[in-house]
């Protein structure tokens, strides 16, 4: 009915199903491109919580203050940011800096992306719904999945992080030119995500 608030949804969805590749790459990565320990691992898992944490702390106060779309703006282009570094840069304090973005963009565009939903999609399709992203996060999960071994099999994780982040960016440019669609929604509607 509303394709392009799909879109959206959709869009905002990517960056949920990278953190689950990305749970296959992290480990190949420290251990390989890093050349660190598991202690380095363990510890960068820590720094993801935290990141997450803080969203969760942080994210209800944007999405009150700047409205829940330009919250899931702001915190998809800090994962962006957290991936891209993954992707071109082998440190590890930039490993860590790079899990404190994706835990707190991850989180958080979770949180505000369910705002959203609750608020625009009616009570009577919500099921529908959900079983729809649920469908289309396993299967863009598989594919990314699949696609991140061979890269991994190839070349190096660091690739594979290079390849998300590409996906991401197609995924971003398209939130945002589809973002129309959540002020399009209905003035009572869009009173609720402010």
């Amino acid at each position: 009915e509303r394709p392009r608030l799909c879109l959206f949804l959709l869009d905002t969805y990517v960056a949920f199903v990278i953190v689950m590749v990305g749970n296959y790459l992290f480990p190949i990565y420290v251990d390989r491109v890093l050349a660190a320990s598991s202690d380095v691992f363990g510890q960068g898992e820590v720094v993801f919580a935290l990141g997450a944490m803080c969203a969760a702390l942080l994210i209800p106060r944007l999405a009150t203050h700047h409205g829940a779309d330009r919250t899931i703006v702001v915190t998809m282009g800090l994962f962006l940011v957290g991936l891209t570094m993954l992707g071109l840069f082998a440190a590890t304090p930039l490993y860590f800096a790079a899990l404190l973005l994706l835990g707190f963009g991850n989180a958080g565009s979770r949180v505000a992306r369910s705002a959203v939903v609750l608020t625009l999609v009616p009570v009577n399709v919500m099921g529908r719904v959900q079983m729809f992203f649920s469908a289309f996060d396993r299967l863009l999960r598989t594919i990314l999945t699949f696609g991140a071994t061979l890269i991994v099999a190839r070349h190096s994780a660091s690739l594979g992080f290079a390849g998300l982040a590409a996906i991401l960016l197609i995924a971003f440019v398209s939130m945002l030119a589809s973002r129309s669609s959540i002020r399009a929604a209905a003035p009572e509607a869009r009173s609720n995500l402010a």
